[in-house]
């Protein structure tokens, strides 16, 4: 079909062939964002820090399940030769394919919580420093977004650690450098912004040295 009516026409039509996939997956979520969303609310924790860190596990845990499954269809199916083919980098692709999960998970995420009847209700104050802390989140998502790429390119069987990886994540995760800075600057306090962009730069520097790696394997394999 090629890549000309856009990926978000190309995602609903991969879900037509995967209804099953695709609808057990909807339903968990919506499951799970409104057990987390009574959650917050009985416990009265609903606020700017709780709210954050959620919204970016989810965005996180999405992405990468939508990638990883991405990925090893396409190695499965032969679908990885025609993107390599294609004029435009498989990184490129898939960053264009992340907007649209992230798109489709951002107003499920919105759609659940206010339907759950908590709502924002004033509670989660937008705050020039709530949108510096999302940006920072988000630059940390996608540098992670990467690094699985390469990982799922050189390794083809990640899909199993994923959610393992994702739960990790939004139990210990807290504990990160990165994110206790992240943190500061959504409850208002000074952050180390060095700290920050060091872990940033690492991060995205290991990114690199899988995705040479990867490209070295998918040479080796001669695509």
């Amino acid at each position: 079909m090629g890549y000309k009516y856009g990926e978000l026409r190309k995602y609903i039509d991969e879900n037509k062939n995967y209804k099953i996939e695709y609808f057990s997956k909807l339903i968990s979520d919506i499951i799970m964002l409104a057990g987390v969303s009574f959650m917050l609310k009985s416990t009265d924790n609903w606020n700017n820090e709780s709210f954050t860190y959620f919204l970016i596990w989810y965005l996180l845990q999405t992405v990468l399940f939508e990638l990883v499954k991405s990925i090893e269809f396409e190695i499965k199916s032969d679908g990885l030769i025609n993107m390599i083919s294609s004029r435009t980098s498989i990184v490129m692709i898939y960053f264009k394919r992340s907007i649209v999960w992230l798109v489709k998970a951002a107003i499920l995420f919105a759609i659940v919580i206010f339907l759950s009847g908590n709502g924002l209700n004033g509670i989660i104050q937008f705050k020039p420093n709530l949108i510096v802390a999302i940006i920072f989140s988000l630059i940390l998502m996608y540098g992670v977004f990467f690094l699985f790429m390469a990982l799922t390119l050189i390794y083809e069987r990640v899909a199993s650690f994923t959610g393992f990886i994702t739960t990790a994540f939004l139990i210990f995760g807290y504990k990160l450098t990165i994110t206790q800075e992240i943190r500061k600057i959504i409850v208002g306090n000074q952050a180390d912004m060095k700290k920050i962009v060091l872990n940033l730069i690492l991060l995205y520097a290991v990114a690199y040295h899988f995705m040479k790696k990867a490209r070295t394997k998918l040479q080796y394999r001669g695509f």
